[in-house]
């Protein structure tokens, strides 16, 4: 049961990531969780303005699709501002995914033209990315959350999921990593 909440790695941030080591772990697709994933939970999107934190998390998306690979965001959080922020990003979402459940995860997976095999997912949470990922069989990254400010359900879950991975870290099933 515990190896349901493992993810394949666990890294500090997204720019840890390169598209070539993705593409040669035989990855086509990435789904990304956008809250404390890409941007810090909360984060107010003022009309024109694009913030160096915006850039970033754009210009590494960007590092993706150029070199190839299918992206798409796949967030439990709202429509209007999923979509704002994908746009931005230049690729699609999907809003109130209630993940952990496996259906966000399997339209992102038909949006993107990929399966289980060649897509990889990428997230801040042990119970909703992780789980929801490994649920249908995919590989996943987990990263350190952005911010420490977040929804109080999550910082609840926050507890669990720490004492989850002190027990992944402790049968030797998941280490601090790096994967440049």
């Amino acid at each position: 049961m515990l190896k349901a909440f493992c993810p394949s790695m666990w890294i500090k941030s997204i720019h840890e990531i390169r598209s070539e080591n993705l593409i040669e772990s035989g990855i086509r697709g990435v789904i990304l969780d956008l809250d404390n994933t890409l941007i810090h939970w909360g984060f107010k999107l003022q009309s024109e303005t694009v913030t160096e934190e915006l850039a970033s998390a754009r210009s590494w998306i960007c590092s993706l699709t150029s070199a190839g690979l299918k992206v798409c965001i796949v967030s439990n959080n709202a429509p209007a501002r999923v979509k704002a922020l994908a746009d931005i990003m230049g690729v699609p979402a999907l809003a109130k995914a209630g993940k952990p459940r496996r259906r966000a995860f399997l339209k992102a997976l038909d949006l993107m033209c990929t399966g289980t095999a060649d897509t990889i997912c990428i997230g801040d949470q042990v119970f909703t990315d992780v789980f929801g990922a490994n649920r249908i069989g995919l590989r996943t990254i987990l990263v350190a959350p952005l911010t420490k400010r977040e929804f109080i359900g999550t910082r609840i879950l926050r507890i669990f999921e720490f004492l989850v991975l002190c027990l992944l870290r402790q049968r030797g099933w998941i280490k601090l990593s790096s994967f440049r």
